[in-house]
């Protein structure tokens, strides 16, 4: 507890100022010309699905509400408190929009943090470009985040390309797959996931067997699980949101297919591997920040912040919580690098500013005027007991 009190403390004192970037002066810190900054507080926005088929992913945004109230209570950043105004997208990019265009045009936020979805990033990307509006950690690990170049867009999460080799190599070079099969969201996000896994396996040697792919809207997933065991795969590589990975992840078992399942970070949710019990043990998973249990000192601070300013039910224990913090972490330190006279110009030029910064949960983290690409690596675990065991190294594939 005194190691957690004392990082607090030196957290608290960086959120307040930054060796090397220089104080405004008084003249200057009066100057708030953007929407959503006033002398006292700064206004940020997210779209996040807090019901619907990925509704446990609305846990990101208490994280990140829990992480802003505790820099609040420790002076907010330079001067200024951090208020979070999160609505309910339902997982629809439609409805995501509508969030999007209320938040900036409506609620005059200053920026954006988390908008999830592949689908849903899309959707609203022409008009934050349009608005000029900063929308940090785009939540999906789609390259067309980063890929063409999108100047208000900052990615964090791992691609799901990256993903897709590193689950593959796992696959073909320690588990020995010689036929892999894939199940996947048909859209954006699951596609570029079978393209990763299909360039990698034959890559690395091995046979795609098959892929299987799954609507929102699909219940009954056994079709899609009795193909890929008849196709006779070694290993199934999974790129789905938590409920239909668990619908699989089930369906599987029951009809016998028990080959090893190795999934996208996107379904690593501790409360799905427990409803599954037994059949959730053992399953794979790629991941991009540290194991939730932790104890690293900024992972043991991650856990404090959610057990002081959150709750078992809005903030618990693990990777979708983690991500809330991190990218609050990062946000934060945008605000604060941007000094007291803030712009979404100026914020901008401060995230622009992160070279290989490891000042959250997440690895290295670099940002420039041409190039906002997220995390580059990505490492495997496999679920234990409802927990998650690391097996392998972080790797940066090429």
């Amino acid at each position: 507890m005194r190691r957690i009190k004392a990082l607090a403390a030196v957290l608290t004192l960086g959120a307040l100022s930054l060796p090397g970037i220089p104080r405004p002066s008084g003249a200057e810190a009066r100057q708030t010309s953007d929407p959503g900054v006033s002398s006292s507080q700064i206004l940020v926005g997210a779209s996040l699905p807090e019901s619907g088929p990925a509704g446990a992913y609305g846990v990101i945004g208490g994280a990140e509400n829990a992480y802003f109230q505790y820099v609040n209570a420790h002076g907010g950043v330079n001067g200024r408190k951090l208020t979070l105004l999160v609505q309910d997208d339902g997982y629809d990019p439609s409805r995501t929009l509508v969030n999007v265009k209320n938040l900036v045009l409506s609620r005059n936020v200053f920026a954006l943090l988390s908008v999830l979805g592949t689908a849903n990033n899309q959707a609203v990307i022409p008009f934050v470009t349009r608005q000029r509006v900063p929308l940090v950690y785009p939540a999906t690990g789609s390259s067309l985040m980063a890929k063409p170049f999108q100047p208000y867009l900052f990615p964090i999460q791992v691609t799901y390309t990256v993903e897709g080799k590193v689950l593959t190599d796992y696959a073909a070079k320690v588990l020995h797959a010689k036929r892999i099969g894939v199940f996947y969201q048909n859209d954006d996000f699951g596609g570029e996931g079978l393209a990763a896994v299909t360039a990698r396996a034959k890559q690395d040697g091995v046979t795609l067997a098959d892929g299987e792919p799954y609507q929102i809207t699909d219940t009954d997933l056994r079709a899609q699980a009795l193909k890929l065991k008849r196709a006779r795969v070694d290993a199934v590589i999974i790129f789905a949101i938590p409920s239909p990975a668990g619908t699989f992840i089930g369906t599987a078992r029951r009809i016998g297919l028990n080959t090893p399942l190795l999934s996208s970070s996107v379904a690593a949710q501790p409360a799905l591997l427990q409803a599954l019990g037994p059949a959730g043990e053992g399953v794979y998973f790629s991941n991009f920040a540290p194991l939730p249990d932790s104890k690293a000192p900024a992972v043991a601070f991650y856990r404090q912040v959610l057990k002081t300013y959150g709750s078992p039910t809005t903030t618990p224990i693990g990777p979708f919580t983690e991500a809330g913090v991190g990218a609050a972490e990062v946000f934060v330190e945008g605000i604060r690098r941007a000094g007291r006279n803030l712009t979404r110009q100026g914020f901008i030029h401060a995230l622009e500013t992160f070279r290989d910064y490891t000042g959250s949960l997440y690895p290295k983290l670099t940002y420039t005027a041409t190039n906002h690409s997220g995390v580059q690596g990505a490492y495997v675990m496999r679920s234990r007991h409802g927990a998650f065991v690391q097996v392998t190294h972080f790797e940066y594939p090429s």
